[in-house]
């Protein structure tokens, strides 16, 4: 009776308040590395300059001055995308990793204990074959 009353109340942590510990764990790794990555931040400010190197202009005009800003104001403007785009992609590969390895775990959190009777019904099943 006692071992009824045991898996009735481990059932029930299980598929209730262990289920959902496990997706307040997963919110939390999912928050942790969209901070870690400021992933909202490197989207809003992908076209920004890096480090904010850029060319200002000068008082007086000429055409020198001007294609070299837009030269050095351009290349400043690729490097700061390609180094947070890598940075983005790495963010949003760790998300889709952790997304992954959440969903293979919310399946077997699912059929454990189905697996855990399984294995309790097969040993008895080996050990009354002795």
């Amino acid at each position: 009776m006692l071992l009824l009353t045991i898996t009735r109340h481990y059932l029930a942590w299980h598929y209730t308040q262990g289920l959902s510990e496990l997706l307040h764990l997963y919110r939390n790794f999912w928050w942790f590395i969209n901070r870690l990555f400021s992933i909202p931040h490197l989207y809003s400010s992908l076209l920004a300059p890096f480090r904010r190197i850029s060319e200002v202009q000068r008082a007086r005009w000429s055409f020198e001055d001007f294609a070299t800003r837009i030269v050095i104001n351009t290349l400043s403007r690729l490097i700061g995308a390609l180094f947070r785009l890598t940075l983005l992609l790495i963010g949003l590969l760790s998300l889709a990793g952790v997304s992954t390895i959440f969903f293979i775990l919310i399946i077997t959190w699912f059929i454990a204990p189905a697996l855990i009777i399984i294995g309790i019904l097969y040993g008895f099943a080996l050990v009354s074959r002795f």
